[in-house]
């Protein structure tokens, strides 16, 4: 047996192995820490669209992003894909990948300018992105239900002891029509306990 570990090691046998070993454990490193989670608990998603003939962006997809969890919590560089929802003209795109941006509202000129948002605990921020005002309410719940709204894609970053990075992939099914009157909705709402606003980083 010694003889034949001997041999093993003269022909390299251990390094190339020791190699594959690192190499499995690299590769699966690297797939935990692209995967992507399907939500993160208490970090609630409502999205809805909202028609309006008097606002700059007729229809819009509304999104509000409400922190009930008992960490903090930073959003960043948010981003949509679209299925069969139709993103209006002044929708913030990459033609290059066909991602819609979704940007955070500065709270000095009140623009949707930012991609990365802090959230205390019991805050919520909104954001939105232009539709394309010809589809009709009737189209936008029948794709809807069908689950072919578009795909949600978000880092969020818990603030912990030891901070967490988790991948949000988000598939939206359900969005339905928001005939509320406060459009577009506050940056912070009623479950806010504080008067601040969440910070734009």
């Amino acid at each position: 047996m010694l003889e034949l570990l001997k041999q093993f090691n003269e022909i390299g046998l251990w390094d190339m192995l020791s190699t594959f070993i690192l190499l499995l454990g690299s590769i699966a490193g690297f797939l935990i820490f692209i995967r992507h989670k399907r939500r993160i608990r208490d970090l609630n998603f409502y999205v809805t669209w909202r028609r309006d003939t008097k606002e700059r962006f007729p229809l819009v997809l509304h999104f509000e992003i409400r922190n009930l969890s008992q960490s903090i919590i930073v959003l960043n560089s948010p981003f949509l894909k679209f299925d069969s929802f139709k993103p209006g003209p002044y929708a913030h795109c990459d033609s290059i990948s066909g991602e819609y941006e979704i940007k955070f509202r500065r709270i000095e000129t009140q623009e949707e300018s930012e991609v990365a948002c802090l959230l205390r605990h019991r805050e919520t921020v909104t954001s939105y992105i232009p539709l394309d005002e010809n589809q009709t309410d009737e189209e936008l719940m029948k794709l809807s239900n069908q689950g072919k709204v578009g795909t949600l894609y978000c880092d969020v970053i818990v603030l912990e002891r030891k901070p967490r990075v988790i991948r949000l992939k988000l598939k939206l099914s359900g969005v339905v029509l928001n005939k509320a009157a406060d459009y577009p909705r506050r940056q912070t709402d009623e479950i806010s306990e504080q008067k601040e606003p969440p910070r734009v980083l």
